[in-house]
């Protein structure tokens, strides 16, 4: 996957802010799933959700808000169909990692709810892996992303109350109202942190 690799391009006025949690934060084994997309420039979702989503991706100048609402219903209803882990947090995981998240997005990735470890930016299209050292995670669907900066400790995770006035919602991923945050600090802290 090809990243974006430049600093200075980056764009707070035209872009949606994500959350995601790669594993659980209490779960040793599942820091295998944070290195994993780290070392190799992505971010994943499991749910044992093993179906390949790709013929839903679009490019977003391309398509009207009818056929997004379109390929949404038809993934819902894949994924209820399965029956495996159906619940809201899967369908909107899904959601925004095929459908929603689009080149430039940023991503803030969480340390349970009050935590920020890593931020990336949306790189590249939905992809769909088959096979990964992640299979006993059971995650398949991917993103390729740009992380722009990651706390090399835990003492340099990013308190939420910085970024935004409550905790992040419980879940794996959330779209966050860029109303509730703070804008111009993560601009200036990825700017002066950024893991270049």
């Amino acid at each position: 996957m090809n990243g974006m690799d430049k600093i200075d391009d980056l764009d707070f006025d035209n872009v949606n802010f994500y959350r995601m949690a790669l594993g659980e934060k209490d779960l040793k084994e599942d820091y295998k799933i944070y290195e994993y997309c780290i070392k190799n420039n992505v971010m994943g979702i499991g749910f044992n959700d093993d179906t390949d989503y790709t013929k839903y991706t679009y490019d977003i100048d391309k398509i009207n808000k009818k056929e997004i609402e379109k390929r949404r219903k038809e993934i819902y209803k894949i994924i209820d169909e399965k029956g495996v882990e159906t619940n809201s947090q899967h369908k909107a995981s899904v959601r925004y990692i095929v459908l929603e998240m689009k080149k430039g997005d940023i991503v803030l990735i969480s340390h349970g709810r009050t935590k920020v470890k890593a931020i990336c930016r949306i790189a590249d299209n939905y992809e769909y892996r088959k096979t990964t050292i992640l299979d006993e995670f059971n995650i398949h669907q991917f993103r390729g992303v740009e992380y722009l900066w990651m706390a090399k400790n835990e003492n340099e995770y990013i308190d939420i109350y910085k970024i935004q006035n409550r905790m992040f919602p419980m879940g794996t991923s959330n779209k966050l109202n860029k109303n509730e945050l703070d804008v111009e600090f993560l601009k200036e802290f990825i700017i002066s942190n950024s893991n270049k």
